[in-house]
């Protein structure tokens, strides 16, 4: 089994939980007020996330597809 890939809109409701993924690093407030969002992959362990990266929807939306979702994580795959 491989890692899966996983996305978490960045917004002011979400903060504390990205950057709890995100290594403890807060993204700069002005990703809050638009649509951007945090991608990362779980490893095969599910112990630690991995491969963290901030992108704009249009971006993740040209590169990704929608495999599932839950009420604040999307489940992804590449093109």
């Amino acid at each position: 089994m491989k890692n899966q890939l996983y996305a978490l809109q960045i917004t002011r409701r979400h903060l504390a939980l990205v950057t709890l993924i995100n290594g403890g690093l807060t993204p700069h407030p002005t990703m809050t007020k638009g649509k951007h969002w945090l991608l990362f992959e779980i490893e095969e362990d599910g112990k630690d996330s991995v491969n963290h990266q901030i992108v704009p929807e249009r971006q993740m939306m040209q590169t990704h597809d929608i495999a599932g979702n839950c009420p604040i994580f999307l489940k992804l795959k590449k093109y």
